[in-house]
């Protein structure tokens, strides 16, 4: 190829034709959530998700990123919880998830990790019902009706 030649936008000398992603991130898989619980408490909870790079090291390059679930009480000082957070590399898939909701749900030294968008969906449905998430928020419910 010489300098007068333009690659068209479907040509390449170097990538593959088929670049696009196949597969729903596990942040937005996260936030359709978050925006479900939003829906269901008719705004007195609002679901959060805040994504970042994290770095393994000082001046390094970010390694993963991390993912955290959350639910905001805006009657209550927009008091904020994390229920769980999740973890993945550039590839999206696996991501495994990290806080006290999933204590309940893995052995002692187990991680609960999902392989694709789908696992991460049925993961989620089975955090969301433990124990400990239904407390977090059937406790804020009640606090804000007392506000």
């Amino acid at each position: 190829m010489n300098d007068t030649t333009a690659l068209t936008a479907l040509e390449s000398e170097f990538w593959p034709p088929n670049l696009t992603a196949a597969i729903e991130p596990p942040v937005t898989i996260l936030k359709k959530a978050a925006a479900e619980l939003s829906v269901r408490t008719n705004q007195v909870l609002e679901g959060r998700v805040q994504s970042s790079p994290a770095r393994i090291g000082p001046g390094s390059l970010p390694k993963f990123f991390e993912i955290s679930f959350q639910v905001r009480a805006p009657s209550l000082s927009n008091y904020t919880v994390e229920l769980f957070s999740v973890q993945h590399d550039s590839r999206l898939y696996p991501v495994t998830f990290a806080g006290d909701a999933v204590e309940e749900v893995v052995e002692d030294g187990d991680q609960l990790q999902a392989q694709s968008d789908r696992e991460l969906t049925d993961r989620l449905r089975v955090l969301l019902a433990t124990a400990h998430v239904r407390k977090v928020i059937s406790g804020l419910l009640a606090q804000t009706k007392e506000t």
